[in-house]
């Protein structure tokens, strides 16, 4: 998943996103996400919902260019990265 939310953002255009977030941060997210062995789409769209829920863009794309460059994220994102990983893999397993 880190992976996934390292290679999220490849541009700050258009709009319509929740929480600030912009259509394509959201297409990159879950086209990076679908490509991690393992992952389904259902488990993808309810990561990103859950994180869009818990951070504002600015926090998020400060926590992607963290990630890229090898640095540790903030501990608001960190939670709410693995809080969305852990609540998605729940849900998707009791279906």
């Amino acid at each position: 998943m880190a992976t996934a939310l390292a290679c999220a953002i490849a541009g700050c255009g258009g709009g319509g996103g929740h929480n600030g977030f912009p259509k394509s941060a959201e297409t990159n997210f879950l086209t990076s996400c679908n490509a991690q062995a393992g992952t389904t789409k259902a488990y993808c769209q309810c990561t990103l919902t859950q994180i869009e829920k818990k951070l504002p863009f600015s926090e998020f794309k400060q926590a992607d260019t963290a990630l890229r460059t090898g640095k540790s994220t903030s501990p608001k994102a960190r939670t709410a990265f693995i809080s969305a990983i852990e609540s998605c893999r729940s849900k998707l397993k009791t279906k």
